[in-house]
């Protein structure tokens, strides 16, 4: 999610419950990064899962069917 992307969403909840943004702003920013960066986490484990795979298949092709 892209910076653009969460001050709208940012915005939009601050509007949904009447909240003046600089009450929660810094909460809301780290909390949404937070999310943001265990996202990534989870892809590149992913990618790295994927590249382990595929170094096995190249090693042993016999394995893939």
């Amino acid at each position: 999610m892209s910076d653009h992307q969460l001050l709208e969403e940012f915005q939009a909840y601050c509007d949904k419950h009447l909240i003046k943004p600089r009450n929660i702003y810094f909460q809301f920013w780290r909390d949404s990064r937070a999310s943001v960066n265990a996202e990534i986490e989870a892809l590149r484990k992913e990618c790295a899962r994927l590249e382990d795979d595929n170094r096995a298949l190249l090693e042993n092709p016999g394995d893939a069917l």
